[in-house]
């Protein structure tokens, strides 16, 4: 069957976005909102948002859903990247949050289960498998308590709500944290194997084009940040929010479109080939907006713009080599510091073409709060090859045709060559069949395997 938006899948999965519902979140930013039955920040008419306001915010039916319409197009749906959208999810009881996560899997599995862990263990074999769970908080609630309960929900990726690099700016939009916060939750997560997301708001109140093209530099180039991948969101002004206020006593101007796309359209050059940007714009429809952005294509713009400057954009998303075929691949090895350790980005790449295959974030600890990772280990904190997806047991365009494998085997020599005795992998739950077959064994949460030192 022919795949109807055949873009939803070729970096290699299928996304599923779960909302979860309204709460009375602990932030009180100027900039945030809720719109009727939506969540924090969200104005209920967002694609997401609209699913989960359809389905009573019930996560075993938004999956579901969501897994039909997919398949309805055309798509397989045996890799699944689950996001848990609607802000801090940690905010909610612990109970709630459990139950949720088991909704969810339960709705990939086909069955039900009697608690987390079971339906963590049927997802393994199941016909929907998780094979990566993220979270939304914010920096000051990511302790190492908060981010270790959310490895026994099977998270492997944290979004942080950063929204800026700047203190001042920070305390004039009533953020209610500092950015030395946003700089131990990096490295907290990033120690626990964390794949890590920033949003970040460019054109916030206290800020400047120019400020904001020092804060994309200063992320990608101070090594107390670095993100693995970014989602921009210049600030919207949306109605009921406190900054709508401001913009109409006359003391807040937001971005405009055109100053927008000059902004992003700079701040892309300065990204390197280990980051990826994920969005470049809120999902809110425009009509919702009361001032800012007038237009909802902005990534197409910001390209456009980059086209007519003869400038190019080196993160991950812009290379991926989606279906692209006949290309010659050769392994790139690249070292940055970040977060207090050594990072290696490992990645399949045609240097003539500017694509990229596949890739894998190796840390090489210092340190870490779990237990299973104190003890001479590194860690991979993130394996991922692009190309149309293929079926589990299929071999695909790129996929399943032992890209994979070559770089967890590189993985392990530079880990071994490195003095470490074991290497872990931080898993979703669906995929940790496959790191069984390389040889690694469950220490929950991670998939862990000794190195034969020579």
């Amino acid at each position: 069957m022919p795949r109807k938006k055949p873009t939803r899948t070729l970096s290699g999965v299928s996304v599923i976005a779960v909302m979860a519902p309204a709460f009375e979140c602990p932030g009180e930013c100027v900039y945030c909102f809720r719109g009727q039955d939506a969540a924090q920040s969200y104005t209920g008419k967002e694609p997401a948002a609209r699913r989960a306001i359809t389905h009573e915010y019930d996560p075993y039916s938004i999956t579901r859903s969501r897994i039909e319409q997919l398949e309805a197009n055309g798509h397989p749906t045996d890799k699944l990247e689950v996001i848990v959208m609607g802000g801090t999810f940690n905010a909610f009881e612990r109970g709630f949050q459990k139950n949720f996560i088991m909704k969810i899997l339960e709705a990939c599995n086909l069955e039900t289960s009697s608690d987390l862990q079971e339906a963590q263990l049927k997802n393994e074999k199941a016909k929907h498998r998780v094979i990566g769970l993220t979270f939304e908080t914010r920096p000051d609630w990511a302790k190492v308590s908060e981010l270790e309960w959310f490895l026994e929900l099977g998270a492997t990726r944290i979004e942080f709500g950063v929204q800026s690099v700047f203190d001042d700016v920070l305390t004039k939009v009533k953020r209610g944290h500092d950015v030395a916060t946003t700089v131990k939750a990096t490295q907290v997560a990033k120690d626990l194997g964390y794949k890590v997301g920033y949003h970040l708001m460019p054109g916030l109140p206290g800020s400047t084009p120019d400020r904001d093209m020092d804060m994309f530099r200063i992320v990608f180039n101070d090594s107390r940040f670095k993100p693995d991948m970014v989602k921009i969101y210049p600030t919207l002004v949306i109605p009921g929010s406190e900054l709508e206020q401001w913009v109409k006593d006359g003391s807040y101007q937001p971005l405009t479109t055109r100053e927008a796309v000059h902004l992003l359209a700079q701040a892309k050059t300065t990204i390197p080939p280990w980051a990826r940007v994920m969005r470049v714009q809120r999902d809110v429809p425009v009509p919702e907006v009361a001032a800012g952005l007038d237009k909802g294509n902005l990534r197409q713009l910001v390209w456009q713009e980059m086209d007519a400057r003869g400038t190019e954009c080196e993160c991950i998303r812009c290379r991926e080599v989606r279906d692209e075929t006949g290309l010659r691949m050769k392994l790139i090895e690249r070292r940055y510091e970040s977060s207090g350790a050594e990072e290696v980005f490992l990645s399949y790449e045609s240097r003539k073409a500017n694509k990229l295959a596949g890739f894998l974030r190796l840390r090489l600890l210092k340190q870490s709060p779990h237990p299973v990772l104190r003890e001479e280990t590194a860690v991979v904190r993130e394996i991922r090859v692009f190309g149309p997806e293929a079926t589990i047991g299929e071999p695909g365009v790129w996929q399943h045709r032992g890209i994979g494998k070559k770089m967890m085997a590189r993985a392990e020599q530079m880990a071994c060559e490195a003095g470490y005795l074991r290497l872990a992998v931080i898993a979703g739950v669906g995929v940790r069949g496959y790191f069984r077959k390389l040889g690694y064994d469950l220490e929950t949460p991670y998939m862990v395997k000794k190195l034969h030192t020579t």
